[in-house]
Parts: structure tokens; C-alpha cells; sequence
């Protein structure tokens, strides 16, 4: 799926559910879609499962940081969103990348592509990013990816990404 197709997708759904600022409520969220959210003893190295059969569920690593669960649920979120056709799935979302096949590991695997770029542009939507970035003038410096980072309720490293990926930032 386009990457446009998916912030499209993602915008749509945030207007939808009259989420208007950051951060975004994932959990309210969840229950605006009737998805059941909990918080699981998973190993380590889990960061999330969603299972569709009947009443979709999302279960998140109780262990993991609040960042990494808030961009966890998202990613699920995107995966309930993108690949509605497949009936009783369910999504393993792996957190360490040596845990991971060949082709999730590389980055090549469309489904986790798709929910990783959902994931970003429902926690970091542009337009709301577009409107925090006006008032810097002179470049964008680490301690406005800090900054941001704390308002959007996510990862320094995520928001770099995203900031690189909206041509922003160049992230090294």
C-alpha cells in the first residue's frame, strides 16, 4: 500500500474519532473501534500480539516503555485498519530485530511496513506536526526532537524518523 494511501488512512481515521491534538489517545481509541486493550506478561521480546478472531484484541508487553507501547498499539491499530480481509489473524509484532525472519528484519515484509508508517502517522500526524514546526525558525535541533517527542508521546528515534520521513529533518 502507498505510503499517501496510508497517511490518508490514518488522517481519516483520527478526523473520524475527533482526535485533534497531540498525544494521541491510543487507548481511547481502541475502544472507539471496540478493540480490547491489555496489558500482557509477554516475553521480551514481544512487544504486542492482535487477534481478530471475534472480538478483536491487542495485547501490549506490560514490560516495555510507555513510548514503545503507545507506537505498539498503533502498529496493531494499523494492522486492524490495513488488513481488514484477513479473517481470525493474528499479528506478532516482534520488538528486537534479532528475533525476526529474514524478510521482517530487512524491512521488506508490506504488512509490518504498512503498520510501522501507520503507526507513525496516526501518533505523529503531519499536519499537527506541520503546525508545531512553524514556530522554529532556524532547523530543527535535538532538543526540539525532545521536545516533541514528550508532546506526541513517543520515542526520540520515532520522531526522527518521522520528522526525516516528511523531509523535515535528515536523520542519520
Amino acid at each position: 500500500m502507498a505510503l499517501r494511501e496510508i497517511e490518508r488512512r490514518a488522517a481519516a481515521l483520527l478526523e473520524q474519532h475527533r482526535h485533534y491534538k497531540p498525544p494521541i489517545d491510543v487507548q481511547l481509541l481502541c475502544q472507539q473501534l471496540g478493540i480490547e486493550l491489555v496489558l500482557e506478561e509477554l516475553d521480551d521480546e514481544i512487544s504486542g500480539v492482535l487477534v481478530t478472531k471475534r472480538q478483536p484484541v491487542i495485547a501490549v508487553n506490560r514490560q516495555h516503555g510507555r513510548a514503545r507501547q503507545r507506537f505498539t498499539i498503533a502498529h496493531e491499530i494499523g494492522h486492524f485498519i490495513l488488513h481488514k480481509t484477513r479473517k481470525d489473524a493474528v499479528f506478532v509484532d516482534r520488538a528486537a530485530i534479532h528475533f525476526r525472519n529474514q524478510v521482517s528484519s530487512a524491512g521488506i515484509d508490506p504488512a509490518e511496513v504498512a503498520a510501522n508508517n501507520f503507526a507513525a502517522a496516526l501518533l505523529m500526524p503531519q499536519n499537527m506536526l506541520v503546525e508545531d514546526l512553524k514556530s522554529i525558525d532556524e532547523g530543527i535541533a535535538d532538543v526540539q526532537v525532545i521536545r516533541l517527542a514528550r508532546k506526541y508521546g513517543v520515542s526520540e528515534q520515532a520522531m526522527n524518523i518521522r520528522l526525516a520521513r516528511l523531509d523535515f529533518v535528515s536523520y542519520i
